[in-house]
């Protein structure tokens, strides 16, 4: 990944992702499910990869998988050889772990911009 419109798509999507958070996380419903907040603060139009969230994630539970899931993002981007299976793993295991159909939903969401995402991944 030496192009940087491949790490500056990556960055964007990062940003989205905490957008997101910051949307729920403004509700004050930590309880609450993701989906239907989502569906409540039309996030969902704009944010279509949530869709691929598991049925029963809540927004607690979404907040500390993103922050788990994307530590990792900036300083790997703007490593000189970025450990690509590291920026997709970390959201594999830290948001999907046990929604393999979502997992599969998001990775294709992601590589409409990068291709490459997930490649090299098992399962």
């Amino acid at each position: 990944m030496d192009d940087r419109f491949d790490r500056r798509e990556l960055l964007l999507h990062l940003g989205d992702m905490l957008e997101v958070l910051s949307c729920l996380a403004r509700t004050g419903r930590p309880e609450a499910l993701v989906l239907q907040l989502a569906k409540e603060q039309n996030l969902s139009q704009d944010f279509g990869f949530l869709q691929a969230l598991g049925p029963t994630m809540t927004v607690a539970e979404f907040s500390a998988g993103v922050a788990s899931a994307f530590f990792l993002w900036p300083r790997e981007l703007f490593d000189t050889e970025p450990n690509r299976n590291a920026l997709a793993s970390t959201v594999q295991q830290d948001l999907f772990e046990g929604n393999p159909d979502g997992w599969k939903a998001y990775a294709a969401h992601v590589q409409k911009k990068e291709k490459w995402f997930v490649t090299g991944l098992p399962g």
